[in-house]
């Protein structure tokens, strides 16, 4: 027997432009459950559209609390979580040494936890499955609940990247993560790189797989080779994405291009500064933040040679395989899980402390090449997606696996 209902948490989800990879996502989901309830941490923002049996709540959190009404109320479960954090994690130390912060976030999420429980508790039960999109607050909540209620919450979570990587920590860990690792039914990683890192750490757990993100088949891009060589990045603006470092890349090209770029962010007036030293050849479309509608709308009708993504982290990027599900081969670092996707099969990956002349010349070689290397060589990037990142594929493998039960 499968699973009724799924209550899934997320980080804005339907809300604003967030999480823009659920809005396939969640169609799978849909047909799968006869119920699908969201619980979003952030409701700033349109709503965007969800499918009949999916409905969306948010919890409006009381931050206001008596430590010791809490502590005493909380006393075993506080316990359990000490217990785990100081007793049998290998990060022990890190905690000790920031002891009274994070005990302050242990009271923070305690005390969200009663209000948490009041809204899910009447779907607590064997026909009801807990999704958390990202290994971040909601799981903290959920295995507390567990402990504290004595409850059979089965839940599962996916992991990207900043959910599961110290490095990206201002303190290089990632508290209560012993404790979630305890809790967790299983953990679904979009890439093998968070495999590794999972595995490595919590050589215990072994409930974790790989399960890949994916876009829909939208069609091929309107490519034609012209002497305006087109290149294409998506992104926030923010310093993560090292956009400025594309800018660098472009002050080295001699022959005529076009850079469109898709979002917005807090280093937008600086990169609008940056770009007016380009030279001539060089012309520059900041489009801001658009409709994932709009922009693959722009990769269907416009002959875009090129896709770069120059983040300083990353897990694996939607963005690389909107691109690619057109056949437009991608520009990428090696970090996180990018040489995944980015290869000799699909395009050029770099070191991430990369020099922008690197880039600029390797831009430079295949502007280059003939009409026909180029059609080619955009068969083989289309081939690999397919085989990869196709969303219904994945999608219907992901669900299968946490519901095996399940009718897709």
């Amino acid at each position: 027997m499968g699973y009724k209902n799924l209550i899934l948490f997320t980080s804005s989800f339907p809300y604003g432009t967030g999480e823009e990879f659920l809005e396939t996502e969640i169609l799978y989901l849909s047909k799968a459950f006869s119920k699908v309830i969201i619980y979003t941490s952030s409701s700033k923002g349109e709503v965007r559209n969800v499918p009949d049996n999916v409905f969306v709540k948010t919890i409006s959190f009381n931050n206001e609390f008596s430590v010791k009404k809490v502590f005493i109320n909380n006393f075993f479960t506080l316990m359990n979580i000490l217990y785990y954090e100081i007793i049998l994690s290998k990060k022990r130390i890190y905690f000790l040494r920031n002891i009274v912060f994070f005990i302050n976030e242990i009271f923070w999420k305690l005390n969200h936890v009663n209000q948490i429980y009041k809204e899910i508790k009447s779907w607590v039960g064997p026909e009801t499955l807990f999704y958390t999109y990202w290994f971040d607050n909601w799981a903290s909540y959920l295995s507390i609940i567990k402990i504290k209620y004595f409850c059979d919450i089965n839940y599962i979570t996916r992991i990207h990247g900043f959910d599961y990587e110290p490095s990206r920590r201002n303190n290089m860990f990632i508290p209560f993560r012993c404790f979630e690792m305890h809790q967790v039914k299983a953990i679904y990683s979009v890439s093998a790189y968070g495999v590794r890192i999972i595995k490595n750490e919590y050589p215990f757990f072994k409930k974790i797989s790989i399960s890949r993100l994916g876009v829909n088949e939208k069609g091929d891009s309107a490519f034609k080779s012209s002497e305006t060589f087109e290149l294409v990045s998506c992104s926030s603006i923010i310093p993560l994405k090292r956009i400025h470092l594309i800018v660098e890349i472009l002050e080295k090209i001699s022959f005529p291009i076009n850079w469109v770029h898709f979002g917005d962010g807090i280093e937008m007036s600086n990169i609008q500064e940056k770009i007016k030293k380009l030279p001539s050849n060089i012309t520059v479309k900041l489009k801001g933040s658009q409709s994932n509608n709009y922009v693959i709308s722009y990769y269907h009708n416009n002959p875009i040679d090129l896709f770069i993504n120059v983040s300083k982290f990353e897990g694996v990027p939607v963005s690389i395989m909107e691109a690619m599900s057109f056949g437009i081969p991608c520009i990428g670092c090696d970090v996180g899980g990018v040489s995944e996707i980015v290869n000799n099969e699909t395009g050029f990956l770099f070191k991430k402390d990369f020099h922008p002349n690197e880039i600029s010349q390797c831009i430079e070689l295949y502007y280059r090449k003939s009409e026909q290397e180029k059609i080619v060589f955009r068969n083989t990037v289309k081939l690999f997606w397919e085989k990869n990142y196709n969303a219904e594929k994945n999608y219907i493998d992901f669900i299968k696996t946490m519901a095996p039960n399940q009718i897709v």
